[in-house]
This record gives structure tokens, C-alpha cells and sequence, in this order.
């Protein structure tokens, strides 16, 4: 129901202006009606006892017109419009409407007289059903100095006196009703501010700016916000423009770098064409050399001449094998293989890797040191994403040792569910901040056409696709750490 900040802002504005205004005018209208309600009672309650005392006096001395006469004078009051005296089958005995006089009030005023009271000796005061006067009930009852003459029923007659509405009372309600009415326009404006208030100076602005968001959002990135106030609003404006210029700086140099990432990517590709080509005709050539050093090493069994060469053909037909290795994993790599995940051996892995990056690693003067712990290093994974970890860490690692320098490789287990992988090296380290963006895509320390800053970032995701934790440790010239916690069966 209250889903817009405007809805819930006009519905708690409008509880909040009936119970701070409406609920006080209301108590306060309801003690004044109160005061008016209980000074007309008490003005009819002593005219009934002055016409009460009258009745009495005139009784005890017998006289009709001393009675008739006291109904008079009461009746001769600007509030009094009625004074009745009637018995208790309803025949009027004296009235001040001289018509009234020997006619059945049941008749005369019908509802007027609760015949529920008739049989009570109390007085009953009350506003009539039209709420223009207060009437008073009241039986009057056979005392014992008049039984004599009444015999011994419980009362003799009853009083009834009816009394107008004062002028000031009428006012009052009058006021009453002039005050509800204005209490209700006072409401009705109050709203209607508020209203207008937050549509113009809240609502409106929030509107262009969730519009504007909405833009942005679908890439409109040239969309502005007008500045045309110093509020809050204006501050935002001024923000969300700053905010979406950036935006589209940004995306901008994106896509410049990105464009620059595929020319590069291309590059690699063919590169990757020419080298794959490459290892294949140097593995013709290899495979010929070692056939011919095979065949002179079989020779030199058998021919003197050729014996003082056997270890120079040994050392030959070794070091071609070693070119045939490199060449293998150059073939390998520049092959296109299908992720598949499945139960792999992490040290084989690793192995692999050091065999392959072996030639850079001893040019730059690194040797690599292996801890390997356990018999079982089973891991769930795909064998070539792992490969490619492995990969980045040794050559981040080499990258930041440079020359002359130590990594170390490092494979055990932690519990029965998990294999962990730590490798580091002697390298100059990593800087606090920079660990922060360590794994952000662009992102590197490296010096300008040295790195691309995916490497780490592909390390990352694909830790996220094996559900695998990696962690960073690094200081400045102290070198730095990466443990990688793999899982060694499937999970969800």
C-alpha cells in the first residue's frame, strides 16, 4: 500500500497533524461541552427544587392558587418554557400553557416523560431527543403529613420542568460547530502544504533523479542533472554528474584498453600459430638428430675411431632431448582443450610447469626449491586451469625477483578434504595498497609493456570456478606468498 516515499510521507503527515491538532480540539470542545452541561443541570435542579419547595408550601396549606401561582413565577424565567404538574395516569393538574391544563401529557408530549421513571422516587434530568432543551423529572412524594389526604400511595404527582437553551450556550454550539469546521479546512490545508512542500522541493527532485539514474543505467552515459539550487539535491546533482562523467571516462579508456587487449591477443594468437608451427619443425629436425647421434652411439660400441666421441654424443642426444621436451609443451599449450574437471595430481602439475618455464627460470639465474608433503595431492579440478595458476604465480614470481633469486613451492595437506598449494619467492614485494587491487583486472605493478594485469585476475577466477581460497602475504623486500586451499573431491 505504501510503497513511494510520497505516499508514506502524505499518510504519516496526515496522522501526524490529526493527533497533534484534532485529538486536543477534540477533548478540549468535549470539556467545554462538559462545563455548558453541567451549569444547565444545576440551574434546572435548583429550579426544580424552588418549584419542588413551592409545590410543598402550597400543599400544606390547601391553596390551589398559591400553587398555580408558583408555577407561574417559575415559568416567568427566560430559560423555563415549560413547568408541569401532572398525576401518575398523566392528566396535567397545572401547566404553565394554560391549554394543557386537564389534558393526559402521554398525549400532549408523547416521549417526553420516560414512564420507566414513574414508579422510581428520584429526580431524572436530561437533554431531549432534539438537543434544544434540558427537562427535568421528578416525582413528588406522600410524605406522612400528607397521607391524610393522598391515603398511603408512594407519590402524589409528578414535576416536570423544561428549560431552553441559554443564548450563550446556543453560541457555544454554534462555535462548536464554526470551530470543527475550521479545524477541518486547518487539516485540509496543512496537507495540502505538506504535500505541495514535498512534491515540490522532494518529490520532484527525487523523480529526475531516479529518472536519470534509470538512463544511466541503460547506458545513456551523456546523461546530466540540472544544477539549479545549493541544497542537498544540488549537492547530489552536482555528484551524480561528476559520478557519470567518470563513469564515461572510464568506460571510454576501457574500451580503448580493451581494443588494445585484442590487437595484443590477436598478436599473441598468431604468435602462438607461428611458435606451434615452429616447435613442430624443430620436433622433425630433433627427432632426425636424435635417430643420427643413436646410430653414431652404436657405432662407437664397435668402431675405435668413434669411441673417444661416445659422451659427446651422449651430452648431444641429452640436450636434444631436452629441446624435444620444451618443444612438447610449447605443442601442448597452443592447443585448444576443453574444460573438463576431474581428479588431478597437483604435484604432476607442477612438475609440468617447471619443465616448461625451466629455460626462462635458468636464464634469469632462479633455481626453484620443492617441499612436497603427503602421497596423496589429488585435487578436483580442470587440469590445464590449474596449470595456468601455476603458471602466472612462477612467472609473477620471476618477473619480481628479476635476477638471482630463490622460489619456493610448496604442496600438503591440510585435513582429509583439502590440499593446499604455497608458492613464493625472494622477489622486492608488494606494497600494502597495492594488495588491495592485487586482483583487479588492469591492475599491475609491473612496468609499462611488461604486464597485462589479467594474470592475477585470471588466477582469481579461476580459484572461484574450483570453490578454491587464495590468500596474499607481502612485504617490501622481504618478497611475497601465495597459498592457494583446493579441495580434493567435488562440491556443490
Amino acid at each position: 500500500m505504501l510503497k513511494t516515499t510520497k505516499s508514506k510521507f502524505v499518510f504519516y503527515s496526515v496522522l501526524f497533524i490529526i493527533f497533534s491538532a484534532g485529538i486536543p480540539t477534540f477533548f478540549l470542545l468535549t470539556q467545554f461541552a462538559r462545563n455548558f452541561e453541567e451549569r444547565s443541570e444545576i440551574l434546572l435542579n435548583t429550579s426544580m427544587d424552588i418549584l419542588e419547595f413551592g409545590v410543598d408550601n402550597a400543599m400544606m396549606l390547601g391553596s390551589a392558587h398559591d400553587l398555580e401561582k408558583t408555577i407561574n413565577d417559575i415559568s416567568l424565567n427566560d430559560n423555563i418554557y415549560h413547568v408541569r404538574l401532572f398525576r401518575k395516569d398523566g392528566k396535567i393538574v397545572y401547566s404553565s400553557v394554560k391549554e394543557e391544563n386537564g389534558k393526559n401529557i402521554f398525549k400532549v408530549a408523547p416521549d417526553h416523560v420516560d414512564s420507566s421513571f414513574i414508579d422510581f422516587g428520584v429526580r431524572n434530568v436530561s437533554l431531549t431527543s432534539d438537543l434544544h432543551a434540558y427537562t427535568a423529572f421528578q416525582p413528588i412524594i406522600n410524605k406522612p403529613d400528607c397521607q391524610s389526604c393522598h391515603e398511603e400511595q408512594n407519590a402524589i404527582a409528578y414535576l416536570d420542568i423544561d428549560t431552553h437553551i441559554t443564548e450563550t450556550e446556543k453560541y457555544f454550539i454554534s462555535g462548536i460547530n464554526s470551530l470543527v469546521f475550521l479545524s477541518i479546512i486547518m487539516i485540509l490545508l496543512l496537507v495540502t502544504g505538506f504535500y505541495y512542500s514535498f512534491s515540490h522541493f522532494i518529490n520532484i527532485p527525487l523523480n529526475n533523479f531516479m529518472n536519470a539514474l534509470d538512463k544511466v543505467v541503460h547506458g545513456n552515459l551523456d546523461t546530466r542533472l540540472k544544477i539549479e539550487k545549493d541544497d542537498e539535491f544540488g549537492h547530489l546533482n552536482r555528484h551524480f554528474n561528476r559520478m557519470v562523467e567518470e563513469i564515461k571516462t572510464s568506460r571510454e579508456e576501457i574500451e580503448e584498453l580493451h581494443f588494445k587487449q585484442l590487437q595484443h591477443a590477436d598478436k599473441l594468437a598468431t604468435i602462438g600459430e607461428l611458435t606451434s608451427s615452429i616447435a613442430h619443425e624443430i620436433n622433425n629436425y630433433s627427432a632426425i638428430m636424435l635417430s643420427r647421434t643413436d646410430y653414431l652411439r652404436l657405432e662407437a660400441e664397435n668402431n675405435i675411431h668413434l669411441e673417444n666421441y661416445k659422451n659427446d654424443l651422449e651430452v648431444i642426444e641429452g640436450y636434444v632431448e631436452k629441446i624435444t621436451k620444451i618443444t612438447k609443451n610449447i605443442l601442448r599449450h597452443s592447443k585448444k582443450i576443453n574444460k573438463e574437471f576431474s581428479n588431478i595430481d597437483l604435484t604432476n602439475i607442477v612438475e609440468q610447469s617447471i619443465q616448461m618455464l625451466e629455460p626462462i627460470l635458468s636464464k634469469k639465474n632462479i633455481s626453484i626449491t620443492k617441499n612436497i608433503k603427503g602421497n596423496n595431492n589429488s585435487i578436483w579440478g580442470d587440469s590445464a586451469q590449474i596449470e595456468q595458476i601455476i603458471t602466472n604465480l612462477i612467472n609473477n614470481a620471476a618477473d619480481a625477483i628479476g635476477f638471482d633469486g630463490e622460489i619456493n613451492i610448496t604442496i600438503r595437506n591440510e585435513d582429509s578434504d583439502t590440499v593446499i598449494l604455497v608458492i613464493s619467492d625472494t622477489g622486492n614485494g608488494i606494497d600494502h595498497k597495492s594488495q588491495k587491487n592485487i586482483f583487479a583486472p588492469f591492475y599491475t605493478t609491473k612496468s609499462e609493456g611488461k604486464g597485462t594485469g589479467l594474470g592475477l585476475y585470471i588466477v582469481k577466477n579461476i580459484c572461484k570456478n574450483h570453490k578454491a581460497k587464495i590468500e596474499l602475504e607481502s612485504e617490501i623486500g622481504k618478497g611475497t606468498t601465495f597459498t592457494i586451499t583446493f579441495r580434493n573431491k567435488e562440491t556443490e
